[in-house]
This record gives C-alpha cells, structure tokens and sequence, in this order.
C-alpha cells in the first residue's frame, strides 16, 4: 500500500456468472410483528465489515482484482473488508496501514465461484447485535453457496439454512420493508406446493420484516437490485430506462464518436486485455467477446420497451408512501439463442451488452449525512447525470471507475460487495 493508504491486489482475476435482466410491476404488502432477528437492511447505518470475491484467471474469464481494488479504496478506512479467493497464490496485499482491516480468506481451490458474493445468502442482526448467515434453500451456481459457510465458520458466526430458495439480488432490503422479487416467490411456491401469500408469509418470518413483492410475473429485470434502491425509510431509488435511453439517443447524435468509443472499449476489455481476443472454457470450446460495438441503438429500444414496467414499479410505491427518486438506466434485453446447426464448438458468452444501472450501489449512514457509492461504466452522459442524480437525492456521491466488463457479465456493485454489517 503506498503513502495515501491505498490497497493493490496483484494477479490475474476473472470469474464467469450470467445474472438474467427482466422485470414488472406486481406489489402486495404483508405485515409481521417484530422480531428478534431482522435481516440486514440496505439504507440504515455505517457499512462496518463487507466481504468481495476474485477469481484468477486460471480459472475464468472475469478480471476483478484492478476492480475489487478500486471498491476497497473507496470506501472508508473504518469499514473491515474480508476478500475471499480459490487461488491464493495469484494475488499478493502489498500493504496495509490499518493492520487487520484487509483480511483474505481461503476457498476450495478445487471449486468454481463467480465474484457475486451477494446472491447466496442474506445476512440476519440480533436485538443484541449478533449475526447469522441465512443460506438460500438451494444454490446451484458453480460453488457459490460455500461461500457463506466459509464467512460463518471464519467469523464464529452463526450459519443456517432457509427452508426458502432466493438469490440476494432479488431480495433488497429497506427500514421499512424487504422488497423480493415476484419471480423468487413464484418459484417457491410451485417447488413447496404453497401459495404466493403462504411463501410471503414466510419470507416474514425468516427475515423479521414487512415483504412487499415486485414483480410480475416473469420479471423484465431478473434481480431486483438492479433497479430498486432503498435510500432511507422515505425515499427509494427506481430506474428510469425511458430516462436512460433519452439520454443515450440524445448522445448518439450528438457525439456518436463517444459512444463508439465506449462499445469499442467493451469489446476490447472482455477478458481484461484487449491483447486477448479469445479463450477456451473447461471443456475446450471457443470464447469470444460479444459483439457490443453498433449494439446501443438496439439498447436504447429495449430500455424504452420496459419503461412503462419500471414506472408503475415507481407509481406504487408512491402509493405507500414512498418519496420515489429516478435514475438513469440502460440495457438489453438478451435475445434467445439459435441451436447451431454448423457443428461448431463456440461457447456462448455472457450476456454482452452491459446493463447500466446506477441502482446498484451502496448506500450508508453516518452522523445525518447519506453517501452512495456509485458505479461508473464509463459512457459519460449516463454517469454524469446518475451522479447529478444522487446528488439531488441528498446523497453524497463517491463514484467507482470500471464497472462496464462486470456488467456485460450481469453484474455491478452491490452484486460484488456483500455487507456483512452495519453500525
């Protein structure tokens, strides 16, 4: 670490994950008594203890080590932060000038993980302060649900199983409310045989707070977080992607060499060196970056296609007395694949172009002032008025480089940073 106290994380880093993008507007409220364990809200108190992971590029095709470097800087020295890895040996802490704050913890070096930390589990607070990690029912993306019995047993922290199936990013926290995705309690109630209400219901029960759903139906937007953001018990952030796609059109005609730029740089930093136009999975077949270049039109028309979803989103909350507050957004919604017919042996890559949500983020707490902590994608019109945006909200704004790869991937900030406590 040099004089300022910044942190490097040397190595090669990747990890491979798909997070599907969809989403609408189904919203029912339940409410529960309050418990002695609550799950950890997304809006209240200072971030004390986050946990991230990197993957090497051994063995993926996500570098991370240069990102999860960027989050860890900008977040305040107080905060304790445990990186978890399966190769050690390719990563190095050149310094640490709080000593204790950085900790790297082991994972199976034989197992598979993505860097989305976020989705395995959900992390439950005592009356008294105590933590437990609630694994979901069932999680069958690579290795990923090891990660939470691996944090419990290094924090002597409680671990316990849901009888419920969820991914975090479908389930985001606020004071007032947990907000769980429509499709999270649709998939619950056919594998339990049960209705919607009953799986809500229990939802309440395991994580100590009213449930409203999002949905419907199938979701436009498959997780949640990335586009609903709870700033404190009165006011939540929701994506705007009729705001976006304006935006981006309006930047498509009036500096189409800044677009181009951003689709170019997409495409040339897929595997983290643009030296690097191609790589081979576990089994041998053939991966190459998706074509992003000329794709933002078809971005722009997609995002404007889900737009009345998102405003209705926005309207009900409203209706329960929600201060609602817009950001910009812009995706694409994948398109299904053909079977091949030529007998080639390409793997199919992540889902390509980016999404750009700045609903993603970290937001926290501390003496009356709000800070984000805000994702950059690096397409300049979208983040400076996310930014702006957030500012309006009352917010002070800490920005983070570096985001586009990690979404092409299906992913952003608060999928890659799992608070594990809140002061």
């Amino acid at each position: 670490m040099n004089s300022n106290g910044r942190w490097r994380l040397i190595g090669v880093v990747a990890a491979v994950t798909v997070l599907a993008l969809g989403f609408g507007v189904w919203i029912k409220l339940y409410q529960a008594a309050v418990p002695a364990w609550r799950v950890l809200s997304d809006d209240s108190g200072r971030i004390v203890h986050v946990a991230c992971v990197i993957n090497s590029a051994r063995r993926a095709a996500l570098r991370n080590a240069a990102l999860v470097t960027r989050i860890l800087n900008s977040l305040p020295r107080r905060t304790r932060v445990t990186v978890l890895t399966n190769d050690p040996k390719a990563f190095a802490v050149l310094g640490d000038p709080q000593r204790g704050r950085l900790v790297m913890l082991d994972l199976p070096a034989a197992s598979d993980f993505t860097i989305w930390p976020q989705d395995p589990f959900l992390v439950l607070k005592s009356r008294d302060g105590r933590l437990a990690l609630l694994a979901a029912r069932e999680f069958d993306r690579v290795d990923d649900r090891l990660i939470p019995q691996r944090l419990a047993k290094h924090l002597h922290t409680v671990f316990r199983k849901s009888k419920l199936a969820f991914e975090g990013g479908n389930v985001v926290v606020g004071s007032r409310h947990v907000f769980v995705g429509a499709d999270t309690i649709r998939y619950n109630a056919v594998k339990l045989r049960k209705t919607d209400p009953d799986v809500v219901k229990a939802f309440q029960r395991e994580l100590g707070r009213p449930v409203l759903v999002i949905g419907p139906v199938p979701q436009v937007v498959g997780h949640i977080d990335m586009m609903l953001t709870p700033i404190d018990g009165i006011s939540i952030g929701v994506a705007d992607p009729r705001w976006g796609a304006a935006l981006v059109r309006r930047e498509l005609t009036r500096n189409p060499a800044a677009v181009r730029a951003f689709e170019q740089r997409c495409e040339d930093y897929y595997f983290g060196n643009p030296h690097v136009h191609a790589l081979r999975d576990a089994k041998g077949r053939l991966i190459k970056p998706p074509k992003v270049v000329g794709k933002t039109e078809a971005a722009v028309k997609d995002s404007q296609a889900i737009a009345v979803h998102l405003d209705r989103v926005a309207e009900e909350l409203t209706r329960y007395g929600y201060r609602v507050r817009r950001f910009p957004f812009l995706m694409s919604r994948p398109k299904p694949v053909a079977k091949s017919t030529t007998g080639s042996k390409a793997a199919e890559p992540g889902p390509g172009y980016p999404c750009l949500t700045y609903n993603n983020v970290l937001v926290e707490h501390e003496s009356g002032r709000r800070t984000v902590y805000l994702p950059q994608y690096g397409l300049g019109a979208l983040d400076r008025a996310a930014r702006a945006a957030w500012r309006r909200a009352g917010c002070r704004v800490v920005p983070i480089e570096g985001f586009a790869i990690s979404a092409m991937y299906g992913g952003s900030l608060r999928c890659c940073v799992k608070v594990l406590d809140r002061d």
